[in-house]
């Protein structure tokens, strides 16, 4: 599914029919053949495109022909453990991409990001960014106060299996999200600091750089 996004500086968020210039492309399940016209329409690289489908895609940066695709995960939580998933966000001259080959309600109703218009591409890159960011706080917080309730429940004649099985279900929950976040970390200062850094002004970036910070704070 394919979804166009438009917002300029007035604030008001539309949902045009077809691309315009300065939209946010926002796709979601795509098949192979999607994937193919949309490399084709709007000349991305068909393989990292379908990258983006990979369910072990890790955290990383790539740019190809003069646009970026940044490789990032989305925390979800339908039952323990947690779970992640691929999104791959691509930051074209015009336009920006969302790719997932699940659904990311964040972003296909995206009431919770705030503060983008879709025509400043850098700035709705950094948006996206940290809308994806925040399922890692929510996560750590809600993994954060289970341990404190198992906790807080255990004594030394009462420890059963299941207490133990669910310690072992927080802890691969927790190392599933630090293992994304040390990578993301990595591809995200790359973005930031690197060679040829996006184009953002110091409020925006030292922005991004708290949200470094936040999902481990």
């Amino acid at each position: 599914m394919v979804t166009y996004f438009y917002r300029d500086a007035s604030g008001y968020l539309s949902r045009p029919d077809n691309f315009q210039p300065g939209c946010w492309i926002h796709v979601e399940s795509p098949s192979q053949e999607e994937l193919r016209l949309l490399a084709d329409r709007f000349g991305l690289d068909r393989d990292l495109l379908a990258d983006a489908l990979d369910p072990d895609e890790i955290p990383r940066l790539e740019k190809e022909d003069g646009q970026v695709y940044i490789f990032m995960r989305r925390a979800s939580r339908r039952e323990e453990p947690f779970q992640t998933a691929p999104v791959l966000l691509v930051l074209a001259q015009h336009f920006v991409v969302s790719v997932s080959a699940t659904a990311v309600p964040e972003l296909s109703s995206p009431t919770d990001v705030t503060d983008f218009i879709t025509v400043d591409q850098p700035r709705l890159i950094l948006a996206l960014a940290s809308t994806l960011l925040k399922t890692y706080e929510r996560g750590v917080s809600y993994l954060t106060r289970s341990i404190r309730t198992a906790r807080s429940g255990l004594t030394a004649a009462n420890v059963s299996n299941s207490d133990f099985v669910r310690f072992v279900l927080i802890e691969d929950s927790l190392n599933e999200l630090l293992s994304d976040l040390v990578p993301f970390g990595s591809m995200f200062n790359s973005l930031l600091v690197g060679k040829n850094p996006i184009a953002i002004n110091e409020d925006d970036r030292d922005h991004a750089e708290d949200l470094l910070q936040a999902p481990s704070s």
